[in-house]
C-alpha cells in the first residue's frame, strides 16, 4: 500500500563540508577567479550569494569555458544559489571557478565550495 502522507528523501552520503570564500571583483569587468583551481583537484560550488552594486550581467565559468549564459542583475540585486546537496557548478580537473561581469561594477559576496 502506498504512503498517502508523502515521500521521504534519504541521502546516500553525508552533506559535504564546505569551504567559504569572500568574492570581490574590485569593480572590474571581465573574469574574476572566485575559487582558484589546483592540479589534481575539482572545484564544486554548492552555494553562493552575489550582489551587484550597479547593473551588470554575470557568467559563471569553468576556467575560461562558460557554464551559463549571461544573467542580468539590476543595481543592488542579489543572486542566491542555496545549498541543496548537489553542486550548482563542477569545474574540470585543475580549473578555477570564475565569474565574469560584463560591466565594471562592484560585485561582492561569498562562495561555498569543496575542492578535491
Amino acid at each position: 500500500m502506498a504512503n498517502a502522507i508523502g515521500a521521504v528523501t534519504v541521502r546516500a552520503s553525508a552533506d559535504p563540508e564546505l569551504t567559504g570564500a569572500k568574492f570581490d571583483n574590485a569593480a572590474a569587468s571581465g573574469d574574476t577567479t572566485a575559487v582558484a583551481g589546483a592540479g589534481g583537484s575539482v572545484v564544486r560550488v554548492y552555494r553562493l550569494i552575489l550582489v551587484a552594486a550597479a547593473a551588470t550581467s554575470l557568467t559563471f565559468k569553468d576556467g575560461t569555458t562558460a557554464l551559463t549564459g549571461a544573467m542580468s542583475l539590476a543595481a543592488n540585486e542579489a543572486m542566491i544559489l542555496d545549498f541543496d546537496g548537489e553542486p550548482w557548478f563542477t569545474c574540470g580537473n585543475g580549473n578555477s571557478f570564475t565569474v565574469n561581469s560584463s560591466n565594471a561594477v562592484s560585485v561582492t559576496g561569498r562562495v561555498y565550495y569543496t575542492q578535491g
